[in-house]
Order: structure tokens, then sequence, then C-alpha cells
């Protein structure tokens, strides 16, 4: 039986799909393309698998599927799923599914990146633990999610239309939640510095950016947990 919070975010997802992309924050969407793509520069991982937890419209599968063999994007919308779909001009390997639960084979991944899901979902470490079993030995996952800090500017700039409505959020601080989650498994949390300090592109980017390396860290706005199995 489907939890009532995950049935409200379908609906509500399945509601926004078909006008998500003009209505969303097209800087934060940049500046977000832009580290996965450093990211990917960084772990060096060539002629492997990917997972997608969360596509939205296909945005970061875009980026990331490219450098694969073999890529598998999930959403729990059908509406995300079809746009992504369509923008990406692939049909396999591209499903409906439920992000605490998925039907695929354990180990099986190289690369996992779940952006800004976990604050929608109603069982939290059970994600975590679902990236975790999803992932090869040596494989690598990235979780984000927004900081719970964020949380009243968050609210506001969506009533101010500033930013698409996302539905009811669940907000945690994910290094801790990680941690307590993982502790007792092989695996190791590289880094849980912010996947980026502010939530738009600014001129002032190369001054802001790397405080995510220092004692500022924890006031970042995207929160990101770094997992090597």
């Amino acid at each position: 039986m489907i939890s009532t919070k995950k049935k409200f975010e379908k609906e509500f997802f399945e509601e926004w799909a078909t006008d998500y992309d003009e209505r969303r924050n097209k800087s934060f969407l940049e500046k977000s393309k832009q580290k996965l793509k450093t990211i990917l520069e960084q772990i060096k991982i060539k002629n492997g698998s990917y997972l997608e937890i969360g596509l939205g419209t296909g945005e970061s599968f875009e980026i990331a599927s490219n450098n694969f063999d073999f890529s598998v994007g999930t959403d729990i919308s059908e509406g995300m799923v079809r746009k992504t779909k369509i923008k990406n001009n692939v049909s396999k390997n591209l499903f409906v599914g439920d992000a605490c639960n998925l039907p695929l084979k354990s180990e099986l991944f190289d690369f996992i990146f779940c952006q800004d899901v976990l604050e929608h979902v109603p069982y939290q470490k059970k994600l975590i633990l679902e990236v975790y079993r999803l992932l090869k030995i040596g494989g690598i996952g990235i979780i984000t999610t927004p900081n719970p800090l964020w949380a009243p500017a968050l609210y506001v700039a969506e009533k101010l239309k500033m930013k698409v409505e996302e539905g009811k959020h669940k907000f945690v601080f994910l290094p801790k939640l990680a941690k307590n989650t993982l502790r007792d498994l092989q695996c190791e949390i590289i880094s849980t510095d912010p996947y980026m300090m502010i939530p738009v592109k600014t001129k002032l980017d190369s001054i802001i950016e790397p405080l995510s390396h220092s004692f500022l860290s924890g006031l970042g706005f995207s929160q990101m947990c770094f997992i090597k199995k």
C-alpha cells in the first residue's frame, strides 16, 4: 500500500510535470549541472553503470548518462519519466519507481546520483540504504538535500513564485543521518561538503563556493553525502 505522503508527492509531481522546466529556477539548474560535471570529472568512472534516482525532467541524466555504458533512471512521476524520454531521445531503462524500494538487483551500479529526493520521501533511512544496496563494491553514491537552515527561505521563495513548488518537505541534517544509517555497513563517507553554498549563480561564486570546504560549510544551501562502498 502506498503511503499518504508518497501518494501526495506522486500526484503533485504528475500535476507539475508538463511545465516543470518552464517554472523551475534556471540559475539553480545551471549551477547544479556544472557541479555534476565537475564531480564526474573528479571520480573518473568511465564505461561503467549509472543510476539516477529522481530523474525530474532529465537534465542531470542527459549529462551523466553519456559517461557510462549502461544508464538507468527512475522517478515517482510518470510525467517526469515521459519528459526525460523525450528530452534524451531514449525509451529504455527509464521507469516509474519507488526510490526506497527499486526493482533492481543489488550491487549493480558504479555511480548513483540522488539529488533532492530525500526531503520528499517518508522513510529517509530506507532511501540511503537503497543507494548502498545498489552500489557495486567500490562504487560511489551521491545524495543531496537542502539544508534545514534554508527551509524558511525556500518557503518564502515558493510563495513569491521565485521557484517552482515541490510539495511538502521533510528537511533533515544529512551528514548526521547518513553516518547513523551507514555506520555498521561496509562503506566510507568520503565527504559531507555542501553540493553548493547558495542556490543561484552569481559573480561572487568564485569566492562563495570555496567556503564549502571551510568552517562555514554547515551553512551551505545544498547538503551532500559522498559515499564509497
